[in-house]
């Protein structure tokens, strides 16, 4: 529970944004207009797309972008949409000009604790078991270099049995020893 509450971003679904938008040319600022006066009288947003907008692969589905976030690259206008069918006016980007409607909201949501628990519990035993190897690596470096002629005193100090494989060359060997990692760190 201490990590969940820690990392509670790390367990929280972003805001998603449903929109729809009109594109027309950068120099066609009197079209978007047009455009947009039509909107304001009451004229189908999807149809406008469908008919107006050089966008064409979301044209034909009525102008829909799909669903965004705040991590998304799209004018802040968009994000001050507040109720479903509101649309901007004409916003001018690198691509054009735009008016983008909002289809749907989906809210930030933190998932419950119950539904992230396993994948918290695995994230701590990971990191436990990426302390313990790192602290008993070094430990076992530091051994190495003062024992470095023998594994026996290693062996007792960490209580890891000592194993042998038969001789092997460059070519490799039975077992661990044609493992291309140990030939390297052998040769």
């Amino acid at each position: 529970r201490e990590y969940y509450q820690n990392n509670l971003p790390m367990f929280t679904e972003p805001e998603l944004i449903h929109l729809r938008h009109i594109l027309v040319d950068s120099k066609d600022k009197a079209k978007i207009d047009t455009i947009y006066s039509k909107l304001k009288s009451g004229d189908d947003f999807s149809a406008l797309a469908a008919k107006d907008s050089i966008d064409k692969p979301s044209a034909v589905n009525g102008g829909d972008l799909g669903w965004i976030t705040r991590n998304d690259q799209y004018p802040v206008e968009v994000f001050n949409l507040k109720n479903v069918k509101d649309f901007t006016a004409p916003v001018k980007t690198d691509y054009g000009w735009h008016i983008f409607q909002l289809v749907e909201r989906k809210d930030s949501k933190v998932k419950d604790f119950a539904e992230v628990r396993k994948t918290i519990e695995q994230r701590l035993k990971i990191d436990r078991a990426e302390k313990t190897f790192a602290s008993k690596s070094e430990e076992l470096g530091n051994l190495a270099f003062e024992y470095p002629k023998s594994l026996q005193a290693i062996s007792e100090k960490l209580k890891l049995p000592i194993k042998t494989t038969e001789f092997f060359d460059r070519n490799g060997g039975a077992g661990i020893a044609s493992a291309a990692p140990v030939l390297a760190a052998a040769f």
